[in-house]
């Protein structure tokens, strides 16, 4: 089984994989954003927070825990110290 995690612009979304390739368990949950003057910004706790959320809810959901990897896609140049 293999976990992909997309931090997308607008939201993370996590899939669980089966060796195939196809999907087992998918969770899929939108980030708030932050409004300030002419540009939106976000919280990379939420980003972290969302990863979490979602590993746990795709392994608890499918009752997998044989994990063989995990590949995480983010947006643009994110960068967090």
């Amino acid at each position: 089984m293999y976990i992909g995690i997309d931090l997308g612009t607008t939201g993370c979304k996590t899939v669980l994989f089966a060796a195939d390739g196809s999907p087992v368990c998918e969770y899929n949950k939108e980030y708030e954003l932050i409004f300030k003057g002419t540009y939106v910004e976000q919280d990379a706790n939420d980003w972290w927070r969302l990863v979490l959320e979602g590993m746990k809810y795709v392994v608890s959901e499918s009752k997998i825990t044989d994990i063989r990897g995990i590949s995480v896609s983010t947006q643009g140049i994110s960068f967090v110290p």
